[in-house]
Order: structure tokens, then C-alpha cells, then sequence
């Protein structure tokens, strides 16, 4: 009888010790998160018939303000295309500081970056991706958007043929 007393004692004991184990790596892990920089970077089209764009975007979905320091378009050969015809929207540049749910928007027009990524010898249909540096060096990359780039870069030279 004594020993099933002790067995039970032994496995409320270990029950209570893990119970605090999974809590504390609970706080530890929410804590964590609650301290990290998080930026969620989109590149999308933006829909101008007459002048279709590119945008870039950057949201702080974190707590911590992040200071954004360089922006650019990746290319698939791992270049950057970061000309300066990418422009923002309002009339703050970078550096930027983004507080907890701040955003910022950067644009380019698609057949300058059609023209810009011909010239660079890409062709057909390649993939961009946007990406954000801030001040700490650390990069913030978003998901893929495919590009025509041919498409683009012949709008390109149509607009500059016809007549103003």
C-alpha cells in the first residue's frame, strides 16, 4: 500500500514539473515573438490602364518600430534593380521608421521596368521579388510576382514612338 502512495505522489510531482516546463516555454516563446521585427513585404500589380505600375510595400505586423534603411527588386539572376525610378507615394523617403502597424508603398511604372529589365538581357516571363533592408541589416523579402518582361518592354517602345 505504501508503494502505490509513493508511485502516485512521484507522478503528481512529475505532472506538475512538466506543466511548468510547458508553460515557461510558452513565455519564453511569446516573449520572443512579442520582441522580434516583423515586416510583411507584398509586390503586386496596380491596375492603370493607360500606365500600369508595379508597387512594393512593406507593413510592420510587429510591435517594435522598425527603421527601413534600402529597398530594391530582386531579380532571378540575384541582381538588384534598384534604379531610382522606384518612387514612393507619399513625400517621405527612406530611412523610414514604421511603428507598430505602419506601412509604406513604392512604385514604379511596369514598362520602365520592362525597358530597365530588357536592357539587363532578361526576357520572357521572369519572377521579381521585393525586398526590404533596414538599419539593422537585416532583409525582409516578399513572395514572387511573375513579370512579362517583354510584354512591358515593348508597351515601352510603343509609348515613346507615338506622338505626344
Amino acid at each position: 500500500m505504501k508503494a502505490s502512495r509513493i508511485d502516485w505522489i512521484t507522478f503528481v510531482t512529475a505532472g506538475v514539473a512538466v506543466y511548468g516546463a510547458i508553460l515557461s516555454t510558452y513565455s519564453a516563446f511569446s516573449k520572443w515573438v512579442e520582441d522580434k521585427r516583423l515586416l510583411r513585404i507584398g509586390i503586386r500589380y496596380g491596375i492603370y490602364p493607360e500606365n500600369p505600375k508595379v508597387f512594393i510595400s512593406a507593413v510592420n505586423t510587429g510591435k517594435r518600430p522598425v527603421v527601413l534603411s534600402e529597398k530594391w527588386i530582386l531579380l532571378p539572376n540575384k541582381e538588384k534593380a534598384d534604379y531610382e525610378e522606384i518612387q514612393y507615394i507619399a513625400d517621405e523617403y527612406l530611412p523610414l521608421t514604421l511603428t507598430e502597424g505602419g506601412s509604406c508603398e513604392f512604385w514604379t511604372p511596369a514598362r520602365n521596368l520592362g525597358a530597365n529589365l530588357k536592357s539587363r538581357g532578361l526576357s520572357g516571363t521572369t519572377k521579381l521579388v521585393a525586398v526590404f533592408q533596414d538599419s539593422l541589416g537585416a532583409c525582409y523579402r516578399s513572395k514572387g510576382l511573375s513579370f512579362s518582361v517583354d510584354k512591358y518592354a515593348d508597351e515601352a517602345e510603343r509609348a515613346k514612338e507615338e506622338p505626344q
